[in-house]
């Protein structure tokens, strides 16, 4: 919790500085931006390669390696000059921030109590929206002191107080993060599920804040203060989702969830309202934490020793839809109008919806004997 604090400041702190940084810095436009955005995916595609690679390591050590890369990157983004520049950043960053997600998923997955893995996911997502709203107080109080480079490098220094502190936790050789590949037939439903979520979750990342940035003209102070409100709703929200997903089931979230983004993105193609586009933006945020249901689910699917390489799988396979949909995005909104981008994600959004009616049936594959470890 306290290392996912550390980490999830920079995080924030990038997040809230970086659509204003390329736009007034870097005069960087929508196209660019989806194209910069697909090649931040790439390392998201070799997630179960790179975290086969830290099979060697304890979890722990694994985790702290991640913040490192993506300390490294954060860094890079304060000395970027232009768009070369930016590529090997975001290059960078995106390794640590890919490798770490699965990982620290598993370690939760792995610590908590049977009935209680949705709450536990929840609470780190809460803890994950206090480090974000923090960020954004960071930003409205140094942001006239401190320029968009200088706010980079102290992301940078406070991610890595985190890797140090995850140094200092036990470490079980007999919990090492991944050794083999692993793609199962049986888990085709996960697969589906992580796929569409990615394209959702690029299309709200994206697409949803330079919305606001370049068609509304928002200052970073603004946007600041909208992230930190979205952070703190998320915080309280994101434990509730979680012992909903408890109680309920990952079938009754999701649809709840899916139901509620496709208004969401008609809402941001639609509606030319401000404060209703903050309210929407808000929702948004929040929605996105019903996607640990997914987690789970895996969780309920898969054997114990099958979940880090499958969660890696599973970032490979939704990394597939962000190296795809930035380009995508960005390429209708440039042609057609930000309109139609958002109504991509709506339809992404509906199929989704019909694609989470089959877990209640997948999780009946429970009762059968899962097939022998070798096949895949």
């Amino acid at each position: 919790m306290i290392v996912s604090l550390f980490f999830q400041f920079g995080i924030g702190l990038q997040r809230t500085i970086y659509n204003n940084f390329i736009a007034e810095e870097l005069a960087i436009d929508a196209q660019g931006l989806g194209v910069i955005e697909s090649i931040r995916e790439i390392p998201g595609l070799l997630t179960i390669v790179l975290i086969a690679g830290l099979g060697l390591f304890t979890e722990p050590v694994a985790m702290a390696i991640c913040i490192a890369f993506l300390s490294a990157g954060l860094v890079l983004y304060g000395m970027a000059g232009g768009l070369a520049g930016l590529i090997v950043a975001t290059t960078v960053y995106s390794i640590g921030f890919h490798l770490y997600m699965p990982v620290q998923s598993s370690m939760v997955l792995r610590l908590a109590k049977f009935g209680e893995k949705g709450r536990r996911l929840g609470e780190l997502e809460s803890v994950r929206a206090l480090a974000g709203f923090l960020a954004m107080g960071f930003v409205v109080l140094t942001a006239r002191y401190l320029n968009y480079r200088m706010l980079f490098w102290w992301a940078a220094g406070l991610s890595l107080i985190g890797a140090a502190i995850m140094l200092l936790m036990p470490r079980d050789k007999t919990q090492i993060t991944a050794r083999k590949m692993i793609f199962r037939k049986r888990y085709w439903l996960y697969y589906v599920l992580v796929f569409l979520t990615g394209s959702r979750m690029h299309i709200y990342q994206i697409f949803a804040t330079f919305f606001l940035v370049s068609i509304f003209k928002i200052p970073v102070q603004h946007m600041a203060i909208l992230l930190g409100v979205s952070n703190l709703f998320s915080m309280i929200t994101r434990p509730l989702i979680g012992r909903f997903i408890d109680k309920a089931g990952e079938q009754a979230a999701l649809t709840i969830n899916y139901s509620l983004v496709i208004l969401i993105f008609l809402g941001y193609a639609f509606v030319k309202y401000l404060p209703f586009i903050y309210f929407l933006y808000i929702l948004d945020n929040a929605s996105m934490g019903v996607s640990m249901a997914i987690s789970t689910f895996l969780d309920k699917i898969a054997p114990r020793e099958e979940i880090t390489s499958s969660l890696a799988m599973g970032s490979t396979i939704q990394h597939v839809a962000g190296v795809m949909v930035p380009v995508v995005g960005g390429t209708i909104w440039s042609t057609f109008g930000y309109q139609y981008t958002f109504m991509a994600g709506a339809f992404f959004a509906i199929i989704s919806l019909f694609a989470c009616r089959f877990i209640n049936q997948e999780r009946k594959l429970k009762e059968i004997a899962f097939v022998p470890s070798g096949e895949s």
